[in-house]
C-alpha cells in the first residue's frame, strides 16, 4: 500500500512508500484532515501502486499547483 499525504495549506503532496515510516504510523484523522477522504486541509489517501499514486499527484499538481515530494524515511 502507498499513502499520499495531501496538505492543502502548504500545497504539498507527499508520497509515502514505506509503511514503517513514522508519519504513516502516526497518521490520524482530525477535524480538518481525513484518512481515506479529503477534508478542508487535505488528508491521507491510499493507493495500491506507486504508479497510481504518482498519477494522482501529477493530476493535482498540474491542476492546482501543488508540489510533489517523496518521503525520505525508508
Amino acid at each position: 500500500m502507498i499513502w499520499v499525504n495531501l496538505d492543502k495549506p502548504t500545497k504539498k503532496l507527499t508520497i509515502h512508500t514505506n509503511l514503517s515510516c513514522t508519519y504513516v504510523l502516526n497518521k490520524k484523522e482530525t477535524p480538518n484532515k481525513g484518512i481515506g477522504k479529503l477534508k478542508r486541509d487535505g488528508g491521507w489517501i491510499s493507493f495500491t501502486s506507486i504508479e497510481e499514486a504518482q498519477n494522482y499527484c501529477n493530476g493535482i499538481k498540474s491542476k492546482k499547483g501543488f508540489i510533489v515530494t517523496t518521503c525520505c524515511l525508508y
